[in-house]
């Protein structure tokens, strides 16, 4: 008795793999089918020829090969397609952020305030391209009528060359008098700085108001992390965006560098120390060079007055000269 596993079947002969690498012919029962592990009686096997097994083998390792190899790339698209990619936030009072594969299909919704959770029912938007989830949570906000929508803030962090995210987010600049947008006021802004995440993170905002937070910052504004999050939406794009003002990735890095600076937020301390170490005015303050400056003059000033007073002790009374220091006693 023998046990082997079928690996094809022809003219009510099967070919059958053996534990030993052997490829028999025995007959093909009613129930026998490719892939299925039989046992074989001595009487009834067959084995084939060296040339045509060395054959069977080489076609077996070409599918295992390529069987592992579709395995592999199966493998590699699912994790791809679960992988973090890009981050789009949606802030209207409610906030929601919908993380992005690579394919740019959400994998994760998250509700940013507790506004948002009422209404958030994440399960709806996963597997939606992404502009679809912007749209129906728009959609969703507008149909309950007990928020008034007005001013949408999108926002999204994603890598510098995600190209077609940054034109598909950048209609939404375009496209406010179509669609679900329609009547509102929309603005859209963007980073490739992937330090804009932790920064929200860490301040419990989503990724758009962490940077109307960084412009707050670089412009010596009296918005903050504890402030900022129950600030009105309209209030904060008005006074932080300016038109056209769409790519933040400068400010993010800006105050990265500047936060190291002795906790300085805006950067002016160390702009105007350094303007002063190189004999720049700064805030109307004499710099140092204007202070020597006026130490040498005064220094100048003083050794012309002494020169002036000694030439005027050794000089002769006005009206007398040379011959009256030289008249002889009783010359008149």
């Amino acid at each position: 008795m023998m046990k082997g596993t079928v690996i094809s079947i022809e003219d009510s002969m099967a070919s059958v793999m053996t534990e030993d690498c052997r490829i028999i012919r025995t007959p093909a029962g009613p129930d026998t089918v490719i892939g299925k592990e039989i046992t074989m009686k001595n009487n009834t096997q067959h084995e084939v020829a060296s040339a045509s097994s060395k054959k069977w083998v080489a076609v077996l390792v070409a599918a295992t090969v390529l069987l592992f190899a579709g395995i592999g790339l199966l493998a590699q698209y699912i994790i791809g397609s679960r992988t973090e990619y890009a981050k789009i936030s949606v802030d209207v009072n409610p906030s929601v952020e919908f993380t992005l594969a690579r394919d740019l299909k959400v994998i994760s919704v998250n509700a940013k305030n507790e506004d948002a959770k009422e209404y958030l029912i994440p399960e709806d938007y996963i597997g939606l391209a992404w502009r679809e989830a912007v749209d129906k949570w728009l959609t969703t906000l507008r149909e309950e009528n007990r928020i008034e929508v007005k001013d949408v803030l999108i926002s999204g962090v994603f890598p510098e060359d995600a190209v077609k995210l940054r034109e598909q987010l950048l209609l939404f600049d375009e496209d406010n008098a179509a669609g679900v947008t329609n009547g509102l006021a929309v603005r859209v802004i963007y980073s490739n700085d992937s330090e804009v995440n932790r920064q929200a993170e860490e301040n419990g905002l989503s990724i758009g108001r962490q940077m109307l937070l960084n412009q707050s910052k670089a412009q010596s504004r009296e918005w903050n992390e504890q402030n900022i999050a129950k600030a009105g939406l309209g209030e904060l794009v008005q006074a932080l965006l300016g038109e056209g003002q769409q790519n933040q990735t400068r400010i993010t890095e800006k105050n990265a560098g500047v936060e190291s600076q002795n906790g300085d937020p805006t950067g002016e301390g160390a702009i105007i120390s350094n303007k002063e170490q190189n004999g720049e005015p700064g805030n109307g303050e004499p710099t140092a060079q204007e202070t020597n400056r006026e130490q040498n003059t005064e220094k100048t000033g003083s050794a012309q007055q002494s020169g002036s007073t000694a030439r005027e002790t050794n000089d002769p009374p006005a009206g007398s000269t040379a011959r009256d220091t030289t008249r002889k006693p009783g010359q008149g």
